[in-house]
């Protein structure tokens, strides 16, 4: 009895650490990912990195409404954000958080200087949108260095 009492406990040992060390090894492995992704991203969404120039981005879509924006490149900085559309449906609440996440996201953007903003916390959608907005006004000026 003691002896498969034994056996049971270092086999639920042994598969505890085993699934420990498979949890362990795939975050090690997603966290390497996600650096490598960010590192990229980040390299690759910095405005001094751009020909001046106006850049309008295609269209994103979010549950409120649509997002486009125009960027403004001058000397190697982003020096202005056009909002050409932002979610605006019927109710008040909405446009209530649109009025209120414009200013933020315009100043995180300056500020940044790439994609990496700050969302508004209450227009996460909203943000979602406008970061993805901003991302293709950047990538067609990406575009512009290569052509």
């Amino acid at each position: 009895m003691k002896k498969t009492l034994l056996i049971v406990m270092v086999v639920a040992v042994l598969g505890g650490l085993g699934g420990y060390m498979l949890i362990q090894n795939d975050s090690n492995e997603s966290a390497a990912q996600t650096e490598s992704q960010n590192q990229t991203r980040d390299r690759s969404t910095l405005a001094s990195d751009y020909p001046d120039g106006i850049y309008t981005s295609d269209v994103a879509e979010t549950l409120y409404g649509d997002v486009q924006i125009s960027i403004a490149i001058t000397s190697g900085k982003i020096s202005d954000v056009q909002y050409l559309k932002m979610p605006d449906k019927d109710d008040g609440r909405s446009r209530q958080l649109t009025a209120m996440s414009k200013p933020l996201l315009k100043a995180t953007t300056l500020d940044k200087q790439s994609d990496q903003i700050d969302f508004v916390t209450g227009a996460t959608s909203t943000s979602y949108g406008y970061q993805e907005s901003l991302q293709s006004a950047l990538d067609k000026a990406f575009e512009a260095i290569r052509s």
